[in-house]
């Protein structure tokens, strides 16, 4: 079974623009802005059927709509008319299968998405199974249990011990935060 699946109607937005590493997304709904966060993770389909391109919020921007200028008039405006946008660098891909493996993440883009692929945020159960997925590929010897994340306290939060201590370490969290 795939670890991601979206329906089709709860999606963010689409994609309006993109490069080798970041991608904008037009917010299908003005209230779309509630929630986000910089550092949030999004799903975005991929060309390639089976997977998504998973990437990190970077910038999220409220405009005016400058198609709405009245062609008569160039410095009025219509009613208010906002395009929302959220930037996000793409961190990696998430594949369904992967030879005999399923729901695979490899921390590498191969493809960029196209112009108009949906784009989802990852929370809820969603969340929890790429978390999930992460913390399946760390082998249990090296996999180290951080606790849950705030926006999503039923997905776990895992690191790669073995990478982790790889360099110098330092862990630092405010009074009470542990």
């Amino acid at each position: 079974m795939d670890a991601l699946r979206f329906p089709d109607d709860t999606h963010l937005g689409a994609i309006v623009s993109v490069d080798t590493e970041t991608a904008a997304i037009r917010l299908r709904n003005p209230d779309g802005l509630r929630g986000l966060q910089i550092n949030r993770l999004i799903a975005v389909e991929s060309s390639r059927p089976g997977e998504f391109l998973i990437g990190l919020i970077r910038k999220i921007t409220r405009a005016l709509d400058e198609a709405e200028r009245t062609i008569d008039e160039p410095d009025v405006f219509a009613p208010a008319s906002f395009v929302d946008l959220v930037r996000v660098a793409l961190i990696g891909t998430m594949r369904a299968r992967v030879g005999l493996r399923s729901n695979v993440f490899a921390r590498s883009v191969d493809t960029v998405p196209e112009v108009g692929a949906l784009a989802w945020t990852l929370e809820g159960a969603a969340l929890a199974a790429f978390m999930n997925t992460i913390g399946r590929e760390t082998g249990t010897d090296a996999r180290i249990h951080l606790g849950r994340y705030a926006i999503d306290p039923d997905a776990e939060a895992y690191v790669d011990g073995a990478r982790f201590f790889q360099r110098h370490a330092l862990i630092v969290g405010s009074t009470g935060s542990g």
